[in-house]
């Protein structure tokens, strides 16, 4: 009986938010394994885990049963969380938290001057 073998490398790079320079030594020696192990609970393999500051790279091995796109999700999805729950104080996340307000306050001050000069 014929069976059929699949290898599907894909080197997948991903970035922080306007690059910004966010992994630190610390946080990177903790991701780059979680980064791993989301991949193992999700039947695929990560082969090479890596980055620097601002962008990370994945080596991802992907069986037919699972597209890029969604390993890509996993990965994202499941390590922004781990992230802000395991670094709720961090002070990048305090100073994009702020960036928002300030953006999110100068709209409504301009509506507001714009309903009422």
């Amino acid at each position: 009986m014929p069976h059929s073998y699949v290898s599907s490398l894909f080197h997948v790079i991903f970035s922080t938010k306007e690059r910004r320079r966010l992994i630190t030594d610390e946080l990177a020696s903790r991701l780059w394994p979680y980064l791993g192990g989301i991949a193992r609970k999700n039947d695929f393999a990560a082969l090479a885990v890596g980055g620097v500051a601002d962008h990370t790279h994945l080596l991802l091995s992907l069986p037919a049963t699972i597209s890029v796109s969604k390993a890509v999700q996993l990965i994202k999805g499941g390590s922004s969380k781990w992230i802000h729950d395991t670094f709720p104080t961090t002070s990048w996340l305090r100073m994009a938290g702020r960036i928002r307000r300030l953006q999110y306050r100068d709209s409504a001050n301009r509506c507001h001057d714009q309903v009422h000069p």
